[in-house]
């Protein structure tokens, strides 16, 4: 998207992203590395664009009072699927049973790499979400299907494909998904319906006498195709 604005947006949108990444995520600076970031934004600092000028100036004066490293509740998780593409894509085609008629491939590979954006309420039938193909509507996951998709998210996890501080938080938050009730109602995945749901996966594999196949076939699923990463 960045590709079709000209030379001063891009460089007033990259500042922006810089100021969120160091003040909105909380990344932690020593004294070389903040003294560096400094000396590259002065030369923004009299451009002839004020908006340039101006955020420059107030990142400049944000790391002059920066504290270290602080802790938020919870990041986006991050996705390692953007370099394993095939990885995806066989993925997004094994979990598409688990999602309500009208979820795109499209949309679905996204999510799961982090990178969907949703359309906001009250915009469903704005022509410009419609015909840009990285929105969509939240993903309606089918009635008792949830713990399947938790599952998933738990092995990716464990084997190294996502990082996260707090991961149901984290994926929730972004709302990429809503789920089908026993009563018909949809609403979206909490963090606990996340961890309840995987929870009661676990129980079923612990108990014989709650056999769920379809659950063994998703493990041996993922046991093929998502071996864990090597350090």
């Amino acid at each position: 998207m960045n590709l079709s604005y000209n030379k001063e947006t891009k460089t007033l949108l990259y500042l922006k992203l810089i100021e969120e990444l160091i003040f909105g995520r909380f990344l932690g600076l020593n004294e070389e590395q903040i003294n560096d970031l400094k000396n590259g934004l002065t030369i923004f600092k009299n451009n002839e664009n004020n908006e340039i000028s101006k955020i420059s100036k107030k990142i400049i004066n944000k790391l002059y009072r920066y504290n270290g490293v602080k802790c938020p509740s919870h990041l986006i998780y991050i996705s390692q699927f953007f370099i394993f593409e095939k990885k995806a894509k066989k993925l997004t085609e094994y979990a598409f049973k688990y999602f309500e008629e009208g979820t795109t491939i499209k949309a679905l590979e996204l999510a799961f790499k982090g990178r969907l954006l949703v359309i906001p309420e009250g915009k469903y039938f704005d022509e410009y979400y419609l015909s840009n193909p990285n929105f969509s509507s939240p993903l309606i996951i089918k009635y008792s299907k949830l713990g399947y998709l938790s599952y998933i998210y738990e092995h990716l996890e464990i084997n190294g494909y996502i990082v996260h501080d707090k991961k149901w938080n984290s994926i929730a938050k972004y709302k990429y998904y809503k789920y089908r009730k026993k009563d018909g109602n949809i609403e979206f995945v909490s963090p606990n319906k996340f961890s309840q749901t995987l929870s009661y996966k676990k129980q079923r594999l612990s108990t014989k006498k709650m056999e769920d196949k379809e659950l063994t076939q998703l493990i041996e699923f993922l046991n093929l195709n998502f071996k864990p990463i090597k350090e």
